[in-house]
């Protein structure tokens, strides 16, 4: 097709939470470190690169289940998007020692999209996948089709400091 929409899109970010036993909330800063050129009838046109703000609460409801509300805000050059959304979780079974959930949910981007996912979480790697379903006026320029996004990704844990051993000279 003359229309090549596929590109690999780069993304870092950083976060902060606050954890209790019940509940975890997060607030987060995330930006593209690569743009995208998009190919149209030989036209180059240069997709500016675009940084997201977020935060979400995630509430459990018991030893299995959780749910997170969340909101996002994109901006990209003078766009600006707002994205709330809904997750439910469930804890796998894996033994004491690793962490493995899926995940299943639902974003508006408002007057513009809906965007279902689902996704998969083991200890620190994360991957899913979501759909942008167009509800606006841009689904004429994507031909109804909307867009399939997959993502993967890892958690970096905060690393404790190393405490050094005191250093004991025994007296002869």
């Amino acid at each position: 097709t003359p229309f090549n929409n596929t590109f690999l899109q780069l993304t870092h970010g950083i976060s902060a939470s606050l954890k209790s036993e019940k509940s975890a909330t997060l607030l987060g800063y995330s930006r593209q470190l690569n743009t995208a050129n998009k190919i149209d009838a030989g036209y180059g046109l240069q997709r500016s690169a675009r940084t997201t703000l977020i935060a979400l609460h995630r509430n459990n409801i018991n030893d299995e289940f959780s749910i997170e509300p969340s909101i996002q805000i994109q901006f990209q050059k003078s766009y600006r998007s707002i994205l709330p959304g809904l997750k439910f979780f469930k804890t796998l079974p894996t033994g004491n020692w690793h962490i493995a959930q899926v995940n299943a949910g639902v974003r508006l981007r408002i007057s513009d999209a809906i965007i279902p996912t689902i996704g998969m979480q083991y200890d620190q790697w994360i991957g899913g996948i979501s759909y942008d379903i167009n509800l606006s006026n841009l689904r004429v320029a994507s031909a109804g089709r909307g867009s399939l996004e997959f993502y993967i990704g890892t958690i970096l844990k905060k690393i404790p400091a190393i405490q050094p051993t005191p250093y004991c000279r025994p007296i002869y």
